[in-house]
């Protein structure tokens, strides 16, 4: 419509675009992604699927995202990738849970440091994607 201002955007879009390019440069420089095997159809991958549909979003489900912490940097990478289908991402998780899993900032792109060997449901010393640089 001429002379209708457009809608306010509430998020902050520049914030959200530094902590998206940390995240993608952390999978990208991670020890977990070593030789690109997170970008392929891997057994690294394959392992960080399996943790992500077996332990982490059950426990999110079941605990939210405040008990259960953020997921170790494989596991964020892989639910990054569910949510760039977002009807596909809907579906299965109303399918396995009942519900959709929301995601809000920070904890979309936040992640456990990549050092911690403990599983996707053990938040370790907690990471975000704002700190990677």
């Amino acid at each position: 419509m001429p002379g209708s201002s457009p809608p306010a955007v509430s998020a902050d879009l520049i914030g959200t675009a530094h902590a998206l390019r940390a995240f993608l440069r952390a999978v990208h420089t991670s020890p977990l992604n070593q030789h690109g095997v997170l970008y392929s159809k891997t057994q690294q991958l394959l392992d960080a699927m399996r943790r992500y549909g077996e332990e982490y979003m059950p426990a999110v489900a079941e605990r939210g995202h405040a008990a259960v912490g953020p997921p170790r940097l494989d596991v964020a990478w892989v639910w990054f990738l569910h949510r760039l289908a977002p009807v596909a991402y809907c579906l299965d998780c109303k399918v396995a849970f009942g519900m959709v899993i929301d995601v809000h900032a920070p904890i979309a792109l936040a992640f456990a440091d990549a050092g911690d060997a403990g599983d996707a449901g053990d938040a370790g010393d907690a990471g975000d994607a704002g700190d990677a640089g």
